[in-house]
């Protein structure tokens, strides 16, 4: 009867344990929901600023650059994607836009990034207050298209430039992409043409500089090796100080090629 009694005990004791045990799980399976609610909410509110577009932009924007400069470029795009998707009528929308186009050239996402400029550039119409960033959309499309191997839209976006920012750096620019891209076409006389114009018009910047270097390059291609060493030469001569190395080494190998072909020359006869 004793041993009953002590069994008895000891199941009341185990269904106890168990209670205890079930008690303190529902209790634990209830903080971490309540954690993860308030987490969740914590989050939604830090996403949205709190019904704050303004805040929730800078969030945004402040991680998007955080993971730029982390080299997370596809996380960069998504926080530069949300708030144009969520607030593209913010003013920082037109930032957001340009990194955002930044971020999908370096991933190699040409089209997307081509898609978005055009939207920078569509959103930036009329603007008299920011023309340098609607010459630089403009630049990008350029050079965006010229990596798709589309040519003629390249030309257009630079040309685009030149008619709308006369004189300046900007225009420079675009008249360097244009002999970029005859040159990345073989049309080699239409690019020395376009380069010896941005040389006229800029002639002491380093702009001039580099399309100097790009016609002797461009005379090096069809294997004018006199009409090279010359045009790398005038870069030493008038910029010291800009793309020299480029010239100096270029003029150093072709001259030392022109002295083997003279010495064959010389042992033939």
């Amino acid at each position: 009867m004793a041993k009953a009694t002590d069994k008895g005990k000891a199941d009341d004791e185990r269904r106890d344990d168990a209670a205890v045990i079930r008690r303190q799980l529902t209790w634990m399976m209830a903080i971490v929901a309540v954690m993860g609610i308030g987490s969740a909410v914590w989050w939604w509110g830090q996403d949205t600023g709190w019904g704050n577009a303004d805040r929730a932009v800078a969030t945004k924007m402040a991680r998007g650059e955080a993971a730029f400069v982390a080299g997370r470029l596809d996380d960069a795009a998504a926080q530069y994607a949300r708030i144009l998707a969520k607030y593209p009528d913010h003013p920082q929308a037109v930032q957001a836009r340009t990194q955002l186009a930044t971020a999908y050239q370096q991933l190699g996402r040409l089209t997307d990034a081509l898609n978005v400029l055009q939207a920078l550039t569509d959103s930036l119409k009329g603007a008299a207050d920011k023309p340098d960033l609607h010459a630089y959309a403009l630049l990008q499309i350029g050079k965006v298209r010229s990596d798709l191997a589309d040519f003629s839209g390249a030309l257009a976006a630079y040309q685009s430039v030149r008619v709308g920012y006369p004189k300046t750096d900007w225009a420079g620019e675009a008249q360097s992409g244009i002999g970029q891209v005859y040159q990345a076409q073989r049309r080699f006389t239409e690019a020395r043409d376009a380069y010896g114009q941005l040389v006229k018009e800029l002639p002491g910047g380093f702009l001039a500089a580099e399309a100097q270097t790009s016609i002797g390059a461009c005379y090096e291609a069809e294997f004018n090796t006199k009409a090279a060493v010359k045009a790398y030469q005038l870069v030493l001569d008038k910029y010291p100080s800009a793309v020299w190395d480029t010239a100096k080494a270029r003029v150093d190998a072709l001259k030392k090629d022109l002295e083997t072909k003279s010495g064959k020359h010389s042992k033939r006869g």
